[in-house]
Formats: structure tokens, sequence, C-alpha cells
């Protein structure tokens, strides 16, 4: 099976050493790893390392985006980060393939949305998220 794993940068964060642990302990028999990301950064040679094909790709460039899932033959992609997530989502309308998303958190008040409805809101759906 092969799985796209799309983060939108290869800075050193959570989602991107969450993506790096999934490739260093999948089974390689069974799994092709690609990755794919919106920029470039510091933590690609560690994927490199692994001999994981890392694409750079920017997502406003979406044609392209859809070429690759053809091309590679993807037959999952796994989403971590919300900005690549809702674009993967339209992607799969067009080349149908399941979809993963996984939520490393939620940066809302770091743009200023404290003690807004919204936030609140999502503070509850990710406690309710995390009760299963």
């Amino acid at each position: 099976m092969t799985i796209l794993e799309v983060t939108d940068g290869l800075f050193y964060g959570g989602g991107q050493k969450h993506i790096l642990l999934l490739a260093m302990h999948m089974d390689k028999r069974r799994f092709r790893l690609i990755l794919l990301s919106g920029h470039d950064g510091e933590f690609r040679s560690e994927f490199e390392r692994l001999s994981i094909p890392v694409y750079i790709i920017s997502f406003f460039r979406f044609f392209k985006l859809l070429k690759l899932i053809k091309d590679e033959n993807i037959e999952l992609i796994h989403c971590h980060s919300t900005r690549c997530a809702i674009l993967f989502r339209v992607a799969k309308f067009i080349h149908i393939r399941p979809l993963v998303i996984t939520v490393h958190g939620y940066h809302g008040r770091k743009y200023g949305f404290k003690n807004t409805a919204i936030n609140k809101m999502l503070d509850w759906l990710l406690l309710t998220v995390e009760r299963f």
C-alpha cells in the first residue's frame, strides 16, 4: 500500500516528528511511504536518511498535487494539518482515495481567537474526540 503523508512544512515540530516515527516503525514490506510538504525545511534530511521520497509542492499547485497522487499510485492520504486536510478533501472528490486526518494541536489562541464562540466549540470538540 502506498501512503502519502502530507504536512505543510518540514520544520522541526510535533507533526513532523510523528510522521518520522511512522516512517521508522512501519512494515516496509507492506507499506510504501511518500512525504509531501508545502515548504522545505531542515527536517527533510531525516526523511531522506530513511530513503523516503520527499516532494515539495506548493499547495496552490492543485493540479500538480493531483498528478502526484495518480503517478505515485497513492492508495491512502494522511494529512497532518488543517490546511492540508481542507485541500485534500477537495482532491478526494477527483481521485477517490481514503483520507485520514490527524490533528496534532489547535493553534487558534496563538492567532487571537481567545474566548470566542469558535474557540470554545473547538475546545469542546477536541475534548470529545480525545475520549474515543
